[in-house]
């Protein structure tokens, strides 16, 4: 009767996940986990672009047009990394150019988005 009970396994499965013990390692789990969200978000994203481009005629297999794309894609990477507190070495690009982008829609130059409605916070830089 007992040849057909199944014994568990008495070592822990190797794959088994650890949770965090510490503060730092949570914070550390946090940050993993939204640099992975980011990369798959924009991951995505660029996939899905390049292929629509790519179908609507755009040059993407150009190479100057392909690294431009991949710069922007790359700048918003650092944008998404920014706001949940995770470094990037190309947002530096963003925080010194945001006294042009301020210029050119001043100007008029460019339009990004109208607040007609305040719905921005005013933040003094």
């Amino acid at each position: 009767m007992s040849d057909n009970v199944i014994k568990f396994p008495k070592v822990s499965v190797a794959n088994k996940p650890t949770l965090p013990r510490t503060e730092e390692e949570l914070f550390k789990s946090i940050s993993l986990n939204r640099m992975m969200l980011v990369d798959e978000l924009i991951d995505t994203f660029l996939t899905d672009t390049a292929s629509k481009l790519f179908f609507q005629g755009f040059p993407i297999e150009n190479k100057d047009f392909f690294q431009e794309f991949v710069f922007v894609g790359e700048l918003m990477r650092s944008m998404l990394y920014n706001s949940v507190d995770v470094e990037h070495p190309m947002y530096e690009i963003l925080e010194k150019n945001k006294e042009r982008l301020k210029d050119l829609t001043d100007s008029g130059d460019i339009v990004i988005m109208k607040d007609d409605e305040n719905i921005f916070e005013d933040e003094e830089d």
